[in-house]
């Protein structure tokens, strides 16, 4: 992999379910694939309102609203991983997008989700 390589999450999200009382946007992903020693694996949250973030069940600090956020999660990553948002305000989910599954995108109201894949020293061609 030459260069930082993006992976868009802004897909496949389950909505909030206040009959069940769930207030959160939650997303799996597995581990990137192709992922070498070296190699650094971001999560870049961009909140357009205030929102609470958890990977894995662990606390995100410092997501503040209209700022870029981006912690190195390489470490924290496992086969499989579960980002859950908290909006500080309740998002209904947009009608013009289809569910898949029950699952729909991130509202665009809430946050712009990706993980970056930076090549480690000497990276690959």
């Amino acid at each position: 992999m030459s260069g930082t390589h993006a992976i868009n999450l802004s897909t496949a999200w389950e909505p909030p379910d206040p009959a069940a009382g769930r207030q959160t946007w939650t997303r799996r992903f597995g581990m990137p694939a192709g992922i070498e020693p070296g190699d650094r694996v971001w999560l870049v949250i961009e909140p357009a309102a205030g929102c609470g973030a958890a990977l894995d069940g662990a606390p995100l600090p410092n997501v503040v609203a209209g700022r870029p956020w981006r912690e190195d999660v390489t470490a924290r990553l496992g086969s499989r991983n579960e980002l859950v948002l908290i909006p500080a305000a309740a998002v209904p989910p947009d009608a013009s997008h289809r569910p898949v599954h029950g699952r729909r995108p991130l509202p665009a109201a809430i946050a712009s989700v990706r993980l970056e894949i930076e090549p480690g020293p000497g990276g690959r061609g």
